[in-house]
């Protein structure tokens, strides 16, 4: 006799056995998240670097811009300076340098167009450049060659700077002219080198961010890095010494009532006055009191004397 194996039907189950999910819905309260003190110490650290940097450079480039920039172009002696004068000298050549790109760009129309193109391509480079992360898989050939390709191409551009600082002022502007004939040719020149200097300057700052963003070789990464710092450093001063030259000369300055003489600083006790006649620029030292009746710049009285030399009525 067989016995036959039946499967055993599954029991229904009821309501009581079901499992049941209960959706409870009332208002979360916001809790805002404090800040942590080590993360507010940490933004406190790095927005006093960040101001104490761009004090310090500020008052380098109206350092710069005053001893290399005007006084060595007028062969003047070194001024009396503090830090203080050196920052406010540093943010005139930063609110002048715009106004001297516009102005250079009414004689070459061409230097704004390139010289955005000049930004524009690190800029649009950035977004490519990643850096290697260490412990990571290199990167596929093609990345490693274009990487190389950037390297070599930032050195360039450094070299290239550096050979415009050292030949550029000198072949398009020149030493300060002589005669005073020649002062409105010169400072048109001025206005040109001054402003390829903050193109130079701006794209050489983005050239540098890009070396230190490239995934190549630790060797090629230092000497591409070595060489990008040292050409910003270098176009920092050339660019310093032409726009602060050209704000010196613009700066308004207390006029002496009876010659073309202007306050342009202390010597220590002494005040340094420079002399404008025919001969040409001077400088002078005078300890008794002088008297003064109006303000002018050097730049003004440079070409109201050149008109009178040439006679010309549409010079001012």
């Amino acid at each position: 006799m067989s016995k036959q194996l039946t499967r055993p039907r599954p029991t229904r189950t009821t309501d009581q056995d079901r499992t049941r999910v209960v959706f409870v819905r009332q208002p979360v309260k916001q809790v805002t998240q404090q800040a942590e003190p080590d993360d507010l110490v940490r933004s406190i650290l790095i927005t006093s670097a960040v101001a104490i940097a761009a004090t310090f450079l500020l008052a380098a480039m109206g350092a710069i811009g005053s001893s290399l920039g005007f006084e060595a172009t007028m062969g003047l002696p070194h001024r009396t300076t503090t830090i203080t004068g050196s920052f406010v000298e540093g943010i005139m050549i930063v609110t002048a340098a715009p106004g001297i790109m516009l102005a250079a760009g009414e004689s070459l129309i061409l230097l704004p167009l390139l010289g955005s193109l000049w930004i524009g391509v690190p800029a649009a480079l950035l977004t490519l450049a990643r850096p290697r992360v260490p412990g990571a898989p290199l990167p596929d050939i093609g990345s490693r060659a274009l990487a190389m390709t950037g390297a070599v191409s930032a050195i360039l551009v450094a070299v290239a700077s550096v050979v415009w600082c050292m030949v550029g002022p000198s072949a398009f502007a020149g030493p300060f002219p002589e005669e005073v004939d020649g002062y409105l040719r010169w400072r048109g020149a001025l206005e040109t080198v001054g402003a390829i200097d903050v193109f130079l300057f701006l794209g050489l700052v983005l050239w540098c961010v890009l070396g230190f963003r490239l995934g190549i070789a630790r060797w090629a990464h230092a000497l591409t890095c070595v060489a990008m710092v040292l050409a910003t450093v270098i176009m920092f001063i050339s660019m310093s010494t032409s726009i602060g030259l050209i704000t010196e000369l613009e700066q308004p300055r207390p006029v002496s009532g009876e010659s073309q003489r202007l306050l342009v600083g202390n010597v220590g006790d002494a005040a340094l006055l420079l002399e404008i006649d025919a001969a040409g620029v001077s400088g002078a030292l005078e300890t008794g009191p002088i008297l003064f009746r109006g303000t002018g710049s050097v730049s003004e009285l440079l070409e109201r004397r050149e008109a009178v030399q040439t006679d010309d009525p549409l010079l001012p």
